[in-house]
């Protein structure tokens, strides 16, 4: 219910600003969401999350081990069968988890993992590629806090 709120508060915000059209029409393209996946799949950005310099980056950092192979492993004590998805988004989403430590090495921990700090460790408030949910979770929590002003 939230995020359907949170949907609609969205669109209406995007009418109000006479951007509506121009969204549903990129939304309509089919080639706009292959667009989308292709930010977290094809190695067209600096730092890709699938790269193997930033997976092993994320294995390297306290905790990163953990957070690449725990799910998985996690999954598969409980009889389920793991498939390709759940190694894509694990790859991808243990890289925003991640955080500086104090002393330069980077660490992957419990504290990290929630959504609150997604904003910060997915760039988010510098403007970077963050999660598509994460921007739309964003986006209509400040909506309906301005639209509630």
């Amino acid at each position: 219910m939230r995020a359907n709120l949170g949907f609609l508060s969205t669109i209406l915000a995007f009418q109000e600003l006479d951007l509506w059209q121009l969204l549903t029409y990129t939304a309509g393209v089919s080639g706009s969401c292959w667009a989308l996946a292709s930010l977290y799949t094809l190695p067209i950005a600096r730092d890709h999350r699938l790269s193997t310099k930033s997976v092993n980056r994320v294995r390297e950092a306290h905790g990163g081990y953990q957070s690449l192979f725990g799910p998985l492993i996690s999954k598969s004590k409980n009889s389920q069968k793991i498939c390709m998805i759940d190694l894509y988004s694990t790859l991808v989403s243990s890289y925003f988890w991640m955080m500086p430590r104090k002393d330069g090495k980077d660490q992957v921990d419990p504290a990290s993992m929630k959504w609150s700090r997604a904003y910060d460790n997915a760039g988010l408030a510098h403007g970077c590629a963050p999660f598509p949910i994460v921007s739309h979770a964003n986006v209509g929590f400040h909506l309906e806090r301005c639209l509630m002003a």
